[in-house]
């Protein structure tokens, strides 16, 4: 699911609740056994103005568009005075579009909650966990330009992780694995709707995916994706930190603001020194 440009979650969560309400008005139009016509036309013309709404507030609506288009629009379209018992027809079909419309509220809700907490919003690359210092490690006020900062974590970063943990090379397992172990250190507080603190005072929280949520097959766009569905939801600029410059590259392509880590809190920096120290 993704706002459509300029749309704000509250914004499509006033107007879904308004179509709720007048999809749930349908059965009420059923006053006598020949008024079929009467709740056939209120039925077709309130599909048509969903999907107009639903294509202002969203780009991506999670099929909702689509679904109110189905077989039984087909037959509710082509009912004639003949069709028997219409009423249950039509009922049901609109019981059936304000479940899917309460789902989609459901998920825009939670996309209104992200607007809450203050912070430049940033959004790490999984290059960033598994090249440079612990996020506890690392002053993300001085990386940013920006205080506070808050850092949003999506689930798919988190993935790539793991992932990574029985993929490649020893060296590359061993920094998923570190970068894990030091995520699971405030994963009680990681909880959604919560945050954990880190000593310079950043927020970290993770950002999961919406229930039958259908990834890209290429990670870096799905990161890039999610970037694009926190800055719509929070109404405000969302910064991806990233050493790649092909995510920086995507970055700029969607109009996302990015960040690069400074060296000095590179790993290979930091053990570079250590060596030259011995």
């Amino acid at each position: 699911m993704l706002l459509s440009e300029g749309a704000s979650p509250s914004s499509a969560i006033d107007g879904l609740d308004d179509m709720i309400r007048r999809m749930q008005q349908i059965p009420s139009g059923w006053a006598r056994p020949d008024s079929w016509t009467m709740v056939q036309n209120s039925y077709l013309q309130l599909v048509e103005t969903l999907e107009q709404a639903l294509r202002s507030w969203f780009e991506d609506d999670d099929g909702a568009v689509a679904g109110l288009y189905g077989g039984y629009y087909k037959l509710i379209r082509d009912m004639t005075a003949s069709t028997p018992r219409p009423s249950p027809l039509i009922n049901d079909e609109a019981a059936r579009q304000v479940s899917v419309l309460e789902r989609l509220r459901a998920k825009v809700a939670a996309l209104e909650a992200l607007r809450g907490r203050e912070g430049q919003i940033s959004v790490l690359d999984t290059n960033v966990l598994m090249h440079y210092q612990r996020l506890d490690e690392i002053l993300w006020a001085e990386v940013l330009g920006a205080s506070p900062v808050r850092i949003i974590l999506p689930i798919c970063v988190i993935d790539e992780l793991d992932n990574k943990k029985y993929t490649g090379s020893d060296r590359m397992s061993r920094r998923a694995h570190l970068a894990i172990t030091a995520l699971r250190q405030c994963s009680a507080e990681l909880r959604p709707g919560s945050a954990a603190i880190l000593p310079d005072g950043t927020t970290l929280e993770v950002f999961l995916d919406d229930p039958g949520h259908v990834r890209m097959a290429n990670p870096d766009e799905e990161l890039r994706s999610r970037c694009m569905l926190l800055q719509r939801a929070a109404g405000r600029p969302v910064t991806l930190v990233t050493g790649d410059l092909g995510m920086q590259l995507r970055a700029d392509v969607h109009g996302l603001g990015h960040a690069g880590m400074p060296d000095k809190y590179a790993k290979d920096t930091k053990r570079r020194a250590a060596v030259s120290e011995d």
